[in-house]
């Protein structure tokens, strides 16, 4: 089975192959109190939305050795997993527990 690998800027749905998503992020704050990434996501011509995945609290204090980059990949591993789940409208993403469970909610303004 050959996998293929994609431009970590986009990404192309699982069962929707035919939707395809740019990804421009940026890590905000990352230090030891945890992190903040910003992700703008475009559908072709459609507006833009934002994703933004917040790390703090217990997830934190497991991932001591956690850099910038280490945070900006898992959060556009999230990133991902919330574009499958077909929810394409501004959130907020709290990862805060160890177990790395993800809150979601409407991102506000």
């Amino acid at each position: 089975m050959s996998h293929h690998v994609q431009d970590p800027n986009s990404y192309t749905l699982r069962n929707h192959p035919e939707r395809r998503f740019e990804i421009s992020s940026k890590v905000e704050q990352a230090d030891t109190q945890g992190a903040v990434v910003v992700a703008e996501i475009r559908e072709g011509a459609n507006s833009p939305f934002i994703y933004r995945v917040e790390f703090s609290g217990e997830f934190t204090s497991t991932k001591e050795n956690f850099d910038a980059e280490m945070y900006l990949h898992t959060a556009l591993s999230l990133v991902r997993s919330q574009l499958e789940s077909l929810r394409h409208s501004p959130t907020l993403l709290r990862v805060h527990h160890a177990s790395g469970l993800v809150h979601t909610e409407p991102l506000p303004g």
